[in-house]
């Protein structure tokens, strides 16, 4: 009993790797569909567990970029399609998406600058300072539509203010980016418990927001906001258009791509191994049964020698004797082989 349950380390190894590969992948389907949904930050924190349990997930980490990239954090975006390609230099969709995005010069200056807006800001926010934080949000959204944790900040501090219907603005930009984002409908739920007991919604001027006070713009580091004149070229709208609309096509395909990849490897997969290990089963059934037929032989001549002995006399006793003598060395020699 001992010896069919034992299993050597190496054994364990290999069936705990392809337990964490096989959770892996569900998580990747789990975050496909989440952000098919419009849940886009859920499919982003889906998909980082599933690259924690399985490193080598190349489409779970190539989706996550996109999903980084859709929701405005181009440096996220970047790193993870550089992991992805560390892992995997042939055949991978990542080197495609780091050379497009390369091409866009001028939309990853927006980018970046908006981010660098958006860490000065969480440090602004921290020190109370919620004037100066707002402008840097202010600017943020503005280079960067899509930064959702920007949109999302924004409103958190005008949540802060009493500025309810600027904070739900502030939700709306996030929305109309990740539908399902739960901070923002958190947001929304305290908005309406304020007004439901009576808080008096304020405006930007009353929250005396210097946002648009010269001496707060010069204050700002890089990039200025007199340099900002807060609106995109309608060139720049349409490459940015032409950008998001790639950038689509490229996830839809990564949809396909694990949609075939569940269908067409991992299912015939799973069934080739039930198919094996019942062949394994019928084979050994059929082993035991012959075992079984043989043994039943044995028994049989076994009895016929007994009453042979008991009921013939001594000459004949002695020749059977010798006989099961003989026969018990044959099966001896059997067993032995």
């Amino acid at each position: 009993m001992s010896n069919s349950t034992y299993q050597s380390p190496r054994t364990i190894e290999r069936k705990t790797r392809e337990s964490l590969k096989a959770h892996s992948s569900a998580l990747y389907r789990i975050g496909l569909g989440e952000a098919i949904d419009g849940n886009l930050t859920g499919g982003i924190e889906t998909l980082r567990q599933a690259v924690f349990y399985n490193k080598e997930n190349i489409n779970a980490w190539n989706v996550l970029g996109l999903l980084y990239f859709q929701t405005g954090e181009l440096g996220e975006a970047e790193r993870t399609w550089r992991t992805s390609l560390k892992l995997k230099a042939d055949r991978n969709h990542a080197a495609y998406y780091l050379s497009e995005i390369a091409k866009e010069e001028e939309m990853v200056r927006r980018m970046s600058e908006s981010i660098t807006l958006y860490n000065e800001a969480i440090d602004q926010a921290k020190s109370s300072s919620g004037d100066y934080a707002l402008a840097r949000l202010k600017k943020a959204v503005s280079m960067n539509p899509r930064f959702v944790k920007a949109h999302l900040l924004l409103a958190a501090c005008f949540l802060k203010k009493g500025a309810l219907k600027s904070a739900e603005q502030a939700l709306a930009g996030a929305e109309a980016v990740d539908p399902l984002n739960q901070d923002a409908a958190r947001y929304r739920k305290i908005i309406r418990e304020m007004r439901e007991s009576g808080v008096e919604d304020r405006t930007e001027r009353e929250i005396e927001d210097n946002t648009e006070n010269e001496a707060v713009q010069r204050r700002l580091n890089a990039p200025k906001l007199e340099n900002f004149n807060g609106d995109l070229e309608v060139s720049e709208r349409i490459e940015d258009r032409r950008v998001v609309l790639t950038q689509l096509i490229m996830f839809v395909i990564g949809v396909v791509l694990g949609a075939l990849f569940i269908g067409y490897l991992y299912i015939p997969q799973v069934r080739s191994a039930y198919e094996t290990e019942i062949q394994s089963y019928e084979t050994k059934i059929s082993e035991l049964e012959s075992e079984k037929a043989l043994l039943s032989e044995k028994v049989s001549a076994a009895r016929d020698v007994l009453t042979t002995i008991t009921s013939a006399g001594s000459d004949v006793a002695d020749q059977a004797l010798s006989k099961a003598i003989a026969a018990a060395g044959e099966l001896l020699e059997e067993w032995g082989e």
